[in-house]
């Protein structure tokens, strides 16, 4: 397998760090416990009717969660990219996991008009 894309594991980042309705949530111990699951190989999965793409799904206690991911991962590569963001987020808080998810826009200077006199 190939370095896990950077936009998986930032899905999998999200979905850890949000409740069902969208919000964050509440303790670190959460997104932690669901990628551990995860990352352990506690999870199902199957092939969405619509889009082509898998869905697994998993539990910690009593909360359930899942989400899509492309087809054609197989259960290693499920793994590496839970291990992938466990890494990321050992340590952070919340916010700090859920920073991981802004896109950091970059420019360039551009000296292609300078001139030196």
């Amino acid at each position: 397998m190939a370095a896990p894309s950077w936009k998986l594991i930032q899905a999998f980042i999200r979905e850890a760090t949000e409740n069902v309705d969208f919000t964050p949530v509440a303790d670190m111990s959460v997104a932690y416990a669901k990628l551990r699951a995860i990352q352990r190989g506690h999870f199902t999965s199957a092939t969405a009717t619509e889009g082509g793409g898998m869905v697994i799904q998993s539990a910690v206690g009593s909360t359930a969660f899942s989400f899509a991911i492309p087809q054609g991962l197989d259960q290693g590569d499920i793994i590496a990219i839970a291990e992938s963001a466990l890494q990321l987020i050992d340590g952070k808080t919340v916010a700090q996991a859920r920073a991981l998810l802004v896109r950091v826009k970059r420019s360039r200077a551009n000296f292609s008009t300078y001139c030196p006199s």
